[in-house]
C-alpha cells in the first residue's frame, strides 16, 4: 500500500524550483529521479529532494502546468509538517522568482535575511 501524499502547488518552472529545494531544504537534489517512502515504496517525479537524515524524500511531478509535491509524509513527521514543507519550498521558490526579476532589471540584491516570524526580507537597490 503506497503512503505517498500528492498536493498541488502552483509551481511552474523547474530550474527555479531546483533552486529552492536546494535553498530551503539544502539537500541535494536529482533530475527524473525515485522518491522513496515507506517500505521500499517508491514513485518516478521529475525532480526529487534526497533526504540525508531517512530513506522518505521529497518529489516533483508536473501535472498540467504546475508541479505536485509528492511525498509520504510519515517519515518527514520529525522534521516537517506538510503546511511547514509547502510554506517553506514556496516561499524560497517566490524568493528565487523575486531574484530573477530583480537581476533582469538591473537591481543589486542584498543577502536575504530569515527572521524569526518566518518571514525574508529582501533589500534591493539600484
Amino acid at each position: 500500500m503506497s503512503h505517498f501524499t500528492k498536493i498541488k502547488t502552483k509551481l511552474t518552472d523547474i530550474n527555479t524550483l531546483e533552486r529552492s529545494l536546494k535553498r530551503s531544504l539544502q539537500w541535494e537534489t536529482k533530475r527524473n529521479s525515485i522518491v522513496r517512502g515507506y517500505q521500499d515504496n517508491t514513485i518516478n517525479a521529475e525532480l526529487v529532494a534526497i533526504n540525508p537524515h531517512s530513506s522518505y524524500d521529497v518529489g516533483f511531478i508536473k501535472n498540467d502546468n504546475a508541479y505536485e509535491l509528492v511525498t509520504d509524509f510519515y517519515g518527514l513527521k520529525n522534521y516537517y509538517t506538510q503546511e511547514n514543507l509547502l510554506r517553506l519550498i514556496t516561499q524560497n521558490y517566490s524568493l528565487s522568482v523575486i531574484e530573477d526579476e530583480a537581476m533582469e532589471n538591473n537591481f543589486i540584491i542584498g543577502v536575504p535575511e530569515y527572521e524569526k516570524d518566518g518571514s525574508i526580507r529582501l533589500v534591493l537597490s539600484r
